[in-house]
């Protein structure tokens, strides 16, 4: 990999170790973790550039944090990050800050924490931006080659370089990103509250009912409100490659939503296509995980069909509509309402037999048909938030890119040759 020229006028290129420090955390065993002590800093709490400690429960006792491994413990203010098996195009979001409500803190293996040295060269707000750009995963990549992920340590940092401009430079171009990234931030906050609205409109509506109540409501199992299938068996003897459809499987189903960004195929056959087809309006809820867990599925992909791992419920319209009883499956399992249908040997699952038997408490259908309407409603505004966020995120980008080329402030950066 050749460096970068150095002839642009006020801008320095250098390597990071030059105005950096930085480290790995330690690779701390099994065997030392404690349940409480001194908190580790894991790779999975650094998300949507947030340190979030509460989604971890690994501690090392104060004695090896103070004693052994006290060169590890970070300090409010140092920039960290995740760098081991990330998704490329997730990494921007696997970079954040230490507040002083983070410390005391360890680091652990899967993270860097980094540093100004003391020349002061360099921000850590400018850095952060530096990270993000293509500049710098086009680098990693070439230097870890053969992996789709990231994986990478400071042998790795240290030979990327990094375009310097003088520090006044520096803080224009991280102001007017935090500017721009600012609008993006606002823009999630919006559409986390409609997503939040949903919950608040169903509770309102039907919570006192579901909670005990009044008996006005009837109550129904569930193969009298919907009926169900569980998806195909992939059975990879059986895949001759003819008849390749995608299909989702578990992970692919998340809360009200579908994540479509991996999809897989598998063979089926002509007689299989009504059998595991799915239509718009059906329900797809999870065996086994998260079990319930569910979405309405409205036809994002044309000739879908549906793994094992799923059940398909198609409603009665007679008795309740898929927003409803979607709804329903979060509130049971907010509230513990699978606990006696589940069955568990190492993993609890919700068999076709068991969902089957669900008791549902059904409100009136115009009941149902407003609170659709309202759902409906929320809809629009959420997709005029999220449409207005991905503008966000293009100009954002347009932005990152642009300021390290120099075509903000200062004097174009040639790009690095890879």
């Amino acid at each position: 990999m050749k460096m970068l020229s150095t002839e642009c006028i006020g801008w320095e290129i250098v390597k990071i170790p030059r105005v950096l420090f930085f480290q790995e955390g330690p690779g701390v065993r099994k065997w030392q973790f404690t349940n409480s002590g001194i908190k580790l800093l894991n790779g999975g709490n650094i998300n949507d550039n947030q340190v979030d400690l509460s989604t971890t429960d690994k501690y090392i006792s104060e004695e090896e944090a103070y004693g052994k491994y006290a060169h590890f413990l970070a300090d409010a203010g140092d920039l960290v990050i995740a760098c081991s098996g990330i998704v490329v195009e997730k990494f921007s979001k696997k970079i954040a800050f230490l507040g002083p409500e983070h410390i005391p803190i360890c680091m652990n293996t899967s993270t860097m924490r980094f540093r100004p040295k003391k020349e002061g060269k360099i921000t850590l707000e400018y850095f952060k931006y530096f990270l993000q750009t293509r500049l710098f995963t086009n680098q990693l990549q070439k230097l870890i080659t053969g992996s789709a992920q990231l994986n990478f340590g400071p042998s790795h940092i240290k030979k990327i370089q990094l375009p310097l401009p003088p520090l006044p430079v520096q803080r224009r171009i991280a102001a007017a990103l935090d500017l721009a990234d600012r609008q993006r931030q606002l823009l999630r906050a919006e559409i986390a509250a409609y997503g939040e609205l949903g919950e608040s409109l169903f509770l309102e509506m039907f919570g006192d009912e579901l909670r005990g109540g009044s008996d006005n409501w009837k109550v129904y199992s569930m193969k009298a409100v919907a009926t169900s299938r569980l998806g195909k068996m992939l059975d990879k003897r059986r895949q001759h490659g003819n008849r390749q459809r995608m299909y989702l499987r578990n992970a692919n189903v998340q809360w009200f939503k579908f994540d479509l960004d991996s999809i897989y195929t598998m063979d089926i056959e002509e007689d299989e296509e009504e059998k595991y087809g799915l239509q718009r309006g059906d329900i797809l809820v999870c065996e086994g995980g998260e079990i319930g867990r569910a979405a309405i599925w409205k036809g994002e992909i044309e000739n879908c069909y549906y793994q094992k791992a799923l059940h398909r419920l198609r409603v009665n319209n007679m008795l309740v509509n898929s927003e409803y009883l979607v709804n329903w499956f979060y509130y049971q399992s907010k509230n513990n309402g699978f606990g006696d249908y589940s069955s568990s040997v190492t993993i609890a699952h919700l068999t076709g037999a068991k969902l089957k038997t669900m008791k549902v408490k059904v409100p009136p259908l115009h009941l149902q048909s407003k609170f659709a309407k309202l759902l409906s409603q929320k809809e629009i505004l959420k997709d005029k938030a999220e449409t207005a966020l991905a503008e966000a995120d293009d100009l954002f980008q347009a932005l990152l890119q642009r300021a390290f080329r120099g075509e903000l402030f200062g004097a174009e950066v040639p790009s690095v040759e890879v």
